[in-house]
């Protein structure tokens, strides 16, 4: 696993990969879905998988609203 607070952390630390791009703001079970779909594309393509969420949540940068932790 990595982590990273930005995608320049990330420079020169990934291979091709099949990647979900969202707001996991809780696991529940749509979210599961979700990454559980790109596990296995990733696996039936011999690829890492990837989940990229945001920090702080995009409604709290976009509108200051307060947001789910």
């Amino acid at each position: 696993m990595i982590k990273a607070s930005s995608v320049d952390e990330l420079a020169g630390r990934l291979e091709p990969a099949c990647v979900t791009l969202g707001n996991f703001d809780g696991v529940h079970l749509g979210h599961r879905k979700l990454i559980s779909r790109t596990k296995a594309q990733a696996q039936a393509r011999g690829l890492s998988s990837v989940v990229v969420t945001f920090e702080p949540h995009p409604l709290r940068v976009l509108s200051g609203r307060k947001t789910p932790p």
